[in-house]
């Protein structure tokens, strides 16, 4: 009986680890991180228009890696207001676990004017 209730301790705790590696060789977003909750505060930074193709997923569970790409206006100056931009998004992210951010930005694109003839 005793040998019983030792095997079951011992498979469920086998199981629990087992999930969260599979989780991690899965590389599935960290448990704490809301997309949209973040997509609706990063479009209200100034001088940011959209957020696209946000990829959040977690190397060990506790480093995650986040790309995206941030479409801002034609007034944006990347010298000079850059970092803050970079230094904003940071603190948006969960404070759990240490992430690594690749932004790449675009600037608003005005639709083509059609052939004049």
């Amino acid at each position: 009986m005793l040998a019983c209730l030792v095997a079951s301790f011992i498979l469920y705790n086998v199981s629990k680890t087992l999930w969260g590696t599979i989780e991690v060789f899965l590389q599935s977003a960290p448990k704490d991180f809301n997309e949209s909750v973040f997509v609706n505060k990063a479009k209200k930074l100034q001088k940011v228009l959209d957020i696209h193709d946000l990829h959040v997923w977690s190397l060990d569970g506790e480093k995650h890696v986040m790309s995206l790409h941030v479409v801002v206006d034609n007034t944006f100056s990347f010298e000079s207001e850059f970092d803050g931009l970079l230094d904003s998004l940071r603190l948006l992210v969960p404070t759990t676990g240490k992430y690594h951010i690749t932004i790449q930005t675009e600037f608003l694109q005005k639709e083509p004017e059609a052939d004049k003839c």
